[in-house]
C-alpha cells in the first residue's frame, strides 16, 4: 500500500506521493499497472498460457478485470493481441 511505501521511505503519505510522482510522472499505482501489463504482455507473446492464468500471474483478481486493463494499455483484448503476434509470425 502506499502508507507502506511511505513509512519504509520514511515519509508521510502525501510527502511520498509528491515526490513519487515528481520522480515517475505517475502514481504508485500506475506504474505498477504498467509494469504488470507488460509482464503480461510478455507472458502472451511467449506462451501458450490461458489468458486467466495470465491474469492471476499478474496480480488480476479476475479475467475481466484483466482483459479491461489490458485493452486500456495496449488497445486490443489479450486475445487479439496473441493472435495479431501468431498472425505477424505466419507472415
Amino acid at each position: 500500500s502506499v502508507a507502506e511505501l511511505a513509512a519504509t521511505a520514511g515519509m508521510g503519505r502525501s510527502t511520498f506521493l509528491r515526490r513519487f510522482r515528481e520522480t515517475f510522472g505517475q502514481s504508485p499505482r500506475t506504474l505498477s499497472v504498467g509494469f504488470r501489463m507488460e509482464r503480461a504482455a510478455t507472458i502472451l507473446r511467449t506462451s501458450d498460457t490461458p489468458i486467466k492464468s495470465v491474469a492471476a500471474r499478474t496480480g488480476f483478481q479476475s479475467r475481466s478485470h484483466f482483459s479491461r486493463s489490458f485493452h486500456r494499455r495496449f488497445d486490443q483484448s489479450p486475445d487479439a493481441y496473441r493472435r495479431s503476434l501468431r498472425a505477424a509470425h505466419l507472415t
